[in-house]
């Protein structure tokens, strides 16, 4: 039975921790810098197999290209217009894209630090922590929130655990996720087959701003965007859509099949919606991995009503996002 390490390594100017079995078959590597899991390997039948879709060198993770891997808080995906008001005080950030939305949150660029690591016979365990927004003076966000980080490699796949703690006196919105992008052996997944959990999809307008009310989320049963059930072929579409639902209890399953290799990998998460992107609009990268992205929320959340209580975390209570990613036996 292979035992499990830490190791100190480097990509580019950044500082990074090297988890991995002693047998070489599974293996993560996880950058301080925004606490960004840059690679991951995991054992087959077949030998290891790299199953991310990571950057390709130190510039283009200076650049943040396509937000791989990235840690999404205090929200994740977009919020329209850059601003929201939350218990009658408006809040505007900084950041804007070309449609004058936020984007992906604030600390996919921060300092993470090692709070926790340890190593066994069973898994090596990472715990990153940062003071990004512990202050309560980042712009757009004057709310005092503690971040950590747990990754956990071990012959069950990679876990994520995602820890938001209130440190302030008032009430906070917090919404988290992640944004890791799965690859299969030959990179482009447009014949790739995948299954999503729900058949429910958010509406949105050119900003891609889901819509208001109700006309946000449509049945996409029977139609070439509805990936629930058995799933589909990918196809060639061009995908950047929130999927929601109501979830069974236990892990909430996203799968993408390889029909080539035969190989499926799984993305589980605790709660929440999946956001899936093929990364079509990407300089370079079109349809190189997909990412799976386990959010609590649909995008925009802090300007809906209806999520107003679901995203309100109030003073000393925590919240935990949980996601894993794992190859699944070939039934084959």
């Amino acid at each position: 039975m292979a035992g499990y390490h830490i190791t100190e390594g480097q990509f580019g100017d950044d500082p990074t921790r090297i988890l991995s079995s002693d047998d070489g078959s599974a293996r993560a590597e996880i950058a301080l810098r925004g606490a960004t899991l840059l690679s991951l390997t995991l054992p087959t039948a077949q030998g290891p197999e790299s199953v991310l879709g990571g950057y390709n060198d130190p510039a283009d993770f200076t650049a943040l290209t396509g937000a791989r891997s990235a840690i999404l808080a205090p929200y994740s995906n977009r919020l329209a217009g850059g601003q929201y008001t939350f218990d009658g005080a408006t809040h505007a950030f900084a950041g804007r894209d070309n449609d004058g939305n936020s984007l992906h949150g604030l600390v996919m660029d921060a300092a993470w630090y090692p709070v926790r690591e340890t190593a066994d016979d069973n898994s090596s365990i990472l715990e990153l922590g940062t003071d990004q927004l512990l202050a309560g003076d980042a712009p757009g966000y004057p709310f005092k929130l503690a971040l950590k980080a747990r990754f956990t490699l071990s012959r069950e796949g990679l876990q994520l655990d995602l820890i938001a703690t209130n440190q302030g006196t008032v009430s906070a919105p917090v919404g988290l996720g992640w944004h890791p992008y799965l690859e299969t052996r030959g990179h482009d997944i447009r014949d790739a087959h995948l299954t999503l959990p729900y058949h429910q999809g958010v509406v949105t307008d050119e900003r891609l701003i889901p819509l208001a009310g109700a006309a946000s989320v449509t049945d996409l049963s029977g139609t070439e965007s509805d990936f629930s059930g058995e799933g589909r072929t990918i196809d060639g579409q061009a995908i950047d859509r929130c999927f929601v639902g109501s979830a069974q209890p236990g892990w909430i399953s996203s799968r993408l099949h390889d029909p080539a290799t035969h190989l499926t990998l799984e993305l589980a998460q605790s709660h929440g919606v999946v956001q899936v992107y093929t990364g079509h609009s990407l300089p370079h990268r079109q349809y190189d991995g997909l990412a799976i992205e386990p959010n609590e929320f649909m995008p925009d959340a802090f300007n809906r009503p209806e999520l107003a209580n679901a995203i309100r975390l109030g003073p000393g209570r925590e919240r935990t996002l949980s996601a894993r990613i794992r190859i699944l036996p070939d039934p084959t």
